[in-house]
């Protein structure tokens, strides 16, 4: 699990845009990897250059292709703020 957060106004650290899966250094056996996490209301994230839809409860779940050998997943979170972050994600196709 992978959490970008903020600072809230109280000091606590929420997160805003979290991967579920796939992990880190994931070695799968399929050509199309499940790419599935959260996000809080008013966060929009492109994943691999495509914006994602979430549920109602800020869920999402998207398929990546894959090829042989390391893939990279590359994940684009832009804040309400206008803030953007950008986060990698490491994916090795092992057919």
């Amino acid at each position: 699990l992978y959490g970008v957060g903020i600072v809230s106004a109280k000091g606590s650290r929420e997160a805003r845009f979290t991967i579920i899966s796939p992990e880190e250094g994931e070695i799968v056996e399929t050509r199309d990897c499940r790419v599935k996490g959260k996000i809080a209301p008013n966060i929009k994230v492109l994943v691999n250059g495509r914006p994602v839809h979430p549920d109602a409860k800020g869920f999402f779940s998207v398929t990546v292709p894959l090829k042989p050998g390391r893939n990279t997943v590359k994940f684009a979170v832009s804040e309400e703020t206008g803030d953007l972050r950008f986060v990698d994600r490491t994916v090795v196709y092992q057919p």
